[in-house]
């Protein structure tokens, strides 16, 4: 028997073939968490991003502005983060 043949023969035994769809499954999952972040996430932090920006523009008390940077610093992480998981990874 040649070994592609045998290789056939385990992926097509229960164990092998279970271990490959669990694979698959779990691959699937992450596409579909994923794509839930980029659009239910990211989307809008971009809003958040954006009207921080605006508020950055307005005359805020001293511990109002501290706040405020606090938020667009944490904001800016999330987007950092989201970001580099979207180039990671395909998002079929």
């Amino acid at each position: 028997m040649t070994a592609q043949r045998i290789a056939l023969a385990d992926l097509v035994s229960g164990d092998a073939l279970s271990q490959a769809l669990t694979r698959r499954h779990r691959q699937q999952e992450a596409q579909q968490m994923r794509r839930v972040l980029l659009d239910d996430v990211y989307n809008p932090l971009l809003g958040i991003l954006g009207n921080l920006e605006l508020l950055g523009a307005a005359d805020l008390a001293p511990e109002v502005r501290v706040c405020h940077e606090e938020i667009k610093d944490c904001a800016q992480r999330i987007n950092f983060a989201i970001r580099e998981l979207a180039k990671l990874s395909p998002t079929n």
